[in-house]
């Protein structure tokens, strides 16, 4: 699109010279120089826009990223960012773009597809590799927030003369995660689940009901008397999987004791919902008693696919359930 032109705030459009122009105009690659902005120069037009999450899927973008976490070794960290620069074993600089991570002290690379990727077949339906002592990980078909901060030049001319550590390729970087990395979770090839077809009618009515309070107490109790697991010693830190596990413990506990409030309701004539109403009703309950118990991070409430991440992930653990 003409960027340049539905940024301009004068009376007259620049493009169709109309008053109040409501139109988005395309750009034309002849005129990029006036139609277009660098990144810089967008930043710099809307300083105070919000950043959004964006999904990774390489299979119909072609394209992955490979995010260094601020715990990754610093040797190794200027090793992978060498492939930004460009080094012996690959003198063309791998990266097609690279920024600071949203904490400022990791790095997000975006990277094509590696070229060996075919050799891997696990490797094609995976949604990350993450390394084992998470170091780094390689988004496939996830979700990332970009920061849109450049990685300084400084930092990458610091990179690139650190001689420590062998020259790194992409094809060689990925090729060594894929056997490295322990088992992740297979990318979504299914059709939208049956919690998915509702998550659009529960988002615009997540005001818990009084027996949904009432029933979240009796999740909380049963939660807060069973063991639970571990972050760092069942997880090894990886908050998402930890997460995921809470959340799909979360969804069973409320589908057993939702199901016996509803069947009461039903054998004595008060309830009359329909399927689809029970199961909006059991997904916002599982977001109510989430918010409760989980501990909350800013990513619960970042936009994903038209709804909130957290609500996105209930209805993901309640896939998980036989129901």
């Amino acid at each position: 699109m003409d960027i340049v032109s539905a940024l301009d705030g004068g009376p007259v459009c620049p493009r169709c010279n109309q008053p109040d122009c409501n139109e988005v105009h395309g750009a034309r690659l002849s005129d990029a120089d006036t139609q277009l902005m660098t990144l810089g120069e967008l930043t710099a037009a809307l300083p105070n826009a919000r950043n959004v999450a964006t999904h990774i899927d390489w299979r119909s973008s072609g394209l992955m990223v490979l995010d260094i976490e601020p715990g990754c070794p610093p040797d190794v960290t200027d090793q992978l960012l060498r492939m930004v620069t460009g080094n012996t074993a690959s003198p063309q600089p791998s990266a097609l773009y690279a920024e600071m991570s949203g904490s400022g002290r990791g790095y997000h690379l975006v990277l094509p597809a590696p070229t060996n990727i075919a050799l891997f077949p696990r490797a094609v339906h995976a949604t990350k590799l993450q390394h084992p002592q998470r170091w780094y990980e390689v988004l496939l078909y996830h979700w990332i927030t970009f920061s849109r901060n450049p990685i300084p030049t400084q930092r990458l001319v610091s990179a690139a003369s650190n001689t420590r550590g062998e020259e790194l390729t992409w094809e060689g970087v990925f090729g060594q995660l894929v056997q490295i990395a322990p088992g992740g979770t297979a990318a979504g090839d299914r059709t939208s689940g049956e919690f998915d077809q509702v998550l659009s009618l529960v988002e615009g009515d997540l005001d818990p009901t009084t027996m949904s309070i009432d029933i979240g107490r009796e999740v909380i109790d049963v939660l807060g008397r069973e063991p639970a697991k571990d972050l760092h010693d069942d997880f090894a830190g990886d908050t998402s999987r930890w997460e995921m596990s809470r959340l799909i413990r979360i969804a069973a506990i409320s589908q057993n004791k939702l199901h016996i409030r509803q069947s009461i309701s039903r054998i004595t004539g008060i309830g009359t919902q329909d399927p689809e109403q029970d199961k909006r009703q059991l997904l916002s309950l599982v977001h109510h008693v989430a918010r409760e118990t989980l501990p909350p991070r800013m990513k619960h409430d970042e936009r994903r696919a038209g709804t909130t991440y957290l609500l996105k992930r209930c209805a993901e653990a309640l896939e998980h359930l036989d129901i």
